[in-house]
């Protein structure tokens, strides 16, 4: 085999390398954030499996939430869970279902709490919210309490999704394979000159 071959095939098995992580089932990091209005805008990260729009199966360990920049809670510390009330009344407000997150804002239903669900002190959510029309509206929204006393709520029943942003975090992996993919095409590239 000559060596135009072999190079040819080892710069293929590197871009397969590097497109791998983009594959369905593998957990990946993202940040995501929400901008309630002009002044207060939610941020943080969270680790799960993307599978079309939706990103589920979240680690709790890896959420972090901030308003404004100042940390919600400890990173680490929230747990999350899916609204599975009634989304024309709230009646029965229950949390039971499996966190999702939508890549593009329209299908969402999630809530980050910490400590607990049960006995939190922070939260933020968006999840379906009919607004008395049940068209697919969601609703958001933000709270942190000190010694049971609310400090901050925020509140969006009219959620807008342009004002959502989530996206991957690349792998530092994923650096190194481009970097020795475009390694590779300068090497290539060098050569074919000097073969000129």
């Amino acid at each position: 085999m000559n060596i135009k071959k072999c190079l040819r095939h080892f710069v293929s098995a590197i871009a397969l390398f590097a497109l791998a992580p983009l594959g369905v089932g593998q957990a990946t990091s993202y940040n995501f954030s929400y901008k309630f209005d002009s002044t207060n805008t939610v941020t943080g990260t969270f680790d799960g499996i993307a599978s079309g729009n939706l990103i589920g199966s979240i680690n709790n360990s890896s959420i972090s939430v901030k308003l404004n920049g100042i940390d919600l809670g400890t990173p680490g510390s929230f747990v999350s869970a899916g609204y599975d009330g009634n989304p024309a009344t709230h009646i029965p407000n229950t949390w039971n279902g499996s966190a999702q997150v939508s890549i593009d804002g329209t299908a969402s239903n999630f809530g980050f709490f910490t400590p607990s669900l049960s006995g939190f002190n922070a939260y933020f959510y968006i999840i379906p919210w009919c607004n008395g029309n049940c068209l697919g509206d969601n609703g958001t929204g933000v709270q942190t309490l000190t010694n049971g006393t609310t400090v901050t709520y925020l509140f969006n029943g009219n959620y807008n999704s342009a004002n959502w942003n989530v996206s991957a975090v690349p792998e530092p992996e994923t650096y190194a394979m481009l970097l020795a993919g475009l390694g590779l095409m300068g090497f290539m590239a060098r050569r074919r000159k000097q073969a000129a």
